[in-house]
């Protein structure tokens, strides 16, 4: 956008007049409505185990369910393939309403990825939005998603998240992704799966960068809060009961 309104002030648009951008602090944006949390995997491969486990953890209050994969470097996988691993492995252990949205899907032929045309794109998110899918798989390339019936964000991991594009940093990129639920001031959850040093290192710096230990507001005092493992997980997690989740948004489920 940046670029485009300076192309517009070359050709006389505007005038006289500068253009102007304007930024909220991140203090404002920091969505002290979703409830953040980290949840320790024993591998990355236990991260899929346990990602089926937080979706059937929280079925009972969860509307609408994005999962963000980001591939892994240790493994040479990416983040389509590891798109196509998660969509298989959650549709192998009969969790019912899965879906991905993305520019391209596995050929069942193995060859050159089939390429998702734009008409398929809008009725995946349709049903997402009506209720006919509960768990959208997202690359991090989709970063239009605006349903607000999502409650929750599940981040399949950590390390991954770069500098992405012109000078957008770690914490803002992070900011957008768990800001796919909470919209329009109602309760969310975001959960991120980590298994390594690294990922941490990245948790750990997001915190200090937003400085949510330090921020006003009681609920971000504590960070990004370490999920309990196993025991008391649905309780930790399902924590966002509210009247209007059980009204308006109820799905058959």
């Amino acid at each position: 956008m940046r670029k485009a309104c300076e192309d517009l002030a070359k050709e006389g648009y505007g005038g006289n007049e500068k253009l102007h951008e304007v930024y909220l602090p991140r203090t404002e944006l920091l969505l002290t409505n979703v409830k953040q949390y980290r949840l320790k995997c024993t591998s990355y491969e236990n991260k899929f185990e346990t990602l089926l486990h937080v979706c059937q953890s929280i079925s009972e209050v969860s509307e609408r369910v994005i999962i963000i994969p980001f591939g892994n470097k240790d493994t040479g996988t990416g983040k389509f393939e590891e798109m196509d691993k998660i969509f298989d492995f959650l549709r192998d252990n009969n969790l019912r309403k899965v879906d991905f949205s993305a520019s391209s899907r596995k050929n069942p032929n193995r060859g050159k990825r089939i390429k998702v045309t734009d008409a398929e794109k809008e009725e995946k998110m349709r049903k997402f939005k009506a209720g006919e899918t509960r768990y959208m798989i997202a690359t991090t390339m989709d970063r239009g998603i605006n349903i607000i019936e999502c409650t929750h964000v599940i981040l399949f991991g950590m390390a991954e998240i770069q500098h992405w594009q012109g000078d957008a940093v770690v914490e803002d990129e992070y900011l957008q992704r768990i800001g796919r639920c909470g919209r329009k001031g109602l309760p969310g959850c975001s959960i991120i799966l980590y298994s390594t040093p690294k990922e941490v290192e990245q948790i750990n710096y997001v915190e200090e960068k937003l400085k949510m230990k330090k921020h006003k507001d009681p609920v971000m005092q504590q960070g990004i809060k370490e999920a309990t493992p196993w025991d008391g997980l649905e309780e930790t997690l399902t924590d966002i009961k509210d009247d209007h989740w059980q009204g308006e948004f109820g799905v058959d489920r």
